[in-house]
């Protein structure tokens, strides 16, 4: 009987050291799991950071809409580059004059070549009126719509601008309403800095200062008389050109022969008096 308690005790103690091993073999594995499983996540971090920065560096046209909608009023007013070509050189008005931009819409595509609009329910396009009855067409941009997200143009590139160069462009607006009660939309201007390669926040042009005609229900549509140029003075290494239209549910807004550059002076009347 004394052999058959410890043949069982015997038993028992066996049984009870390989469940102690078996436990200790697993708490041995729990680290290793823990390591691969640790490693997994750093490598889906690191594969998930390089993606944000593959994309930040090619650039995300759906990520500059939103950020050009978002930043309309933050002082700051920096857009992200966008993925368009260069198409840099200067550009010849029908004055002869030379230009590093010059451009009328009055070609068959739009957006011009090397321009870029964004997509959206409503976006700039080609109106068929023309600064001053002067050639067919212009760009315009419905303010009326208030869709807010894809009110943005952006000209090709070009040379790098120098001091006294300028904006010029034609523009055509009458704020939505009657002579008592009327209201009106703006027009933010960007420009490409080369330097820091992102377009930068220039100036507003208030609705007062684009109105060319009294105000009027939409849509307006202007006539030969109903335009005004518009000059901004542009910093120095400026290679590209945005507006982006700031609606307050107004009326039409069109732009018309956009330049970059620096007028000639007028020419000096000589009268010989010999």
């Amino acid at each position: 009987m004394p052999q058959l308690v410890f043949e069982i005790s015997f038993v028992r103690v066996k049984m009870k050291m390989k469940l102690t091993s078996k436990h200790k073999n697993m708490k041995s594995i729990n680290p290793i799991i823990c390591i691969a499983l640790l490693a997994l996540l750093l490598f889906a971090g690191k594969s998930q950071a390089q993606d944000v920065m593959l994309r930040s560096q090619n650039g995300d046209k759906s990520l500059n809409v939103k950020e050009a909608s978002r930043n309309v009023f933050d002082p700051v007013r920096v857009i992200s580059q966008t993925g368009r070509n260069k198409n840099a050189g200067p550009k010849v008005a029908d004055n002869n004059q030379a230009w590093k931009l010059y451009e009328d819409f009055e070609s068959v595509t739009f957006p011009p070549a090397g321009w870029y609009v964004n997509g959206g329910l409503t976006v700039w396009q080609q109106a068929n009126t023309s600064a001053n009855g002067i050639g067919n067409y212009s760009a315009s941009y419905d303010n009326g719509d208030c869709y807010y997200f894809s009110n943005t143009i952006s000209s090709a590139f070009f040379s790098p601008t120098v001091a006294g160069d300028k904006l010029i462009f034609d523009v055509a607006y009458a704020p939505n309403g009657d002579s008592l009660n009327y209201y009106y939309d703006d027009l933010d201007i960007y420009y490409y800095d080369s330097v820091s390669s992102s377009y930068i926040f220039l100036t507003q042009i208030s609705g007062d200062s684009l109105k060319s005609a009294p105000p009027s229900y939409p849509p307006f549509l202007p006539d030969s008389t109903q335009w005004k140029t518009i000059s901004v003075d542009l910093p120095v290494n400026a290679t590209g050109i945005l507006l982006q239209a700031i609606e307050n549910c107004g009326n039409l807004l069109y732009v018309d022969n956009v330049r970059v550059g620096t007028e000639d002076p007028p020419p000096v009347l000589f009268e010989d008096f010999s």
